[in-house]
């Protein structure tokens, strides 16, 4: 009968030859099918276009076709929560504006939250803008909300406090950071 050692050096031989025959699985590059940006918007518009500008440069880039997808409705919450939805791979992108960030305050009920998507880059600025008549006295957007509330109805106010609100959505959206997404391909880093 074998002793304990001999049967020891019989078991750490096979581990070392099948550790020997083992060989590393080879990862595989991203990307290995078409990405998808889905555009919150129809389109046309800016989000459309800036969304189709940086596919056609990723094409380029990556060797993998991008295919923008507009996904209008909801102010955007309909492509939003298609992307929430699809898998975790990086193959299907939200492409969006700020109107995100309004729907968050504005908007009950979408099935979904702005943490449940995760910023990886901010690819454009647009300004937003609120305009008003010349001939209205309000120099800025707090006077302008307070002149309203004095005048507004009591059914008016809780549209005035959301878009309160919203500008301060819009704000935080802004400040968060967003990491950009590296590729640790040297072919895919060259301009």
């Amino acid at each position: 009968m074998p002793s304990f050692y001999a049967k020891r050096r019989v078991f750490v031989l096979a581990a070392l030859v099948l550790a020997g025959l083992a060989r590393p699985a080879a990862a595989q590059t991203y990307p290995t099918q078409n990405i998808t940006f889905q555009v919150a918007f129809a389109a046309g518009g800016i989000a459309d276009v800036v969304a189709r500008f940086v596919g056609q440069k990723l094409t380029e880039r990556l060797g993998q076709t991008v295919v923008v997808e507009n996904r209008g409705g909801a102010g955007g919450n309909l492509a939003a929560k298609s992307v929430i939805g699809a898998a975790p791979d990086g193959y299907t992108i939200l492409a969006t504006t700020t109107g995100l960030a309004v729907n968050e305050t504005a908007t009950k009920n979408k099935g979904f939250s702005v943490d449940d998507l995760r910023p990886v880059a901010i690819v454009a600025f647009s300004p937003d803008v609120l305009a008003i008549h010349p001939s209205n006295p309000a120099k800025d957007l707090r006077e302008f909300i307070q002149k309203a509330r004095r005048r507004a109805s009591p059914t008016a106010a809780p549209a005035l406090e959301r878009v309160r609100i919203s500008v301060r959505s819009i704000s935080s959206v802004r400040s968060r950071k967003c990491r950009p997404c590296m590729s640790r391909s040297p072919a895919a880093r060259q301009p």
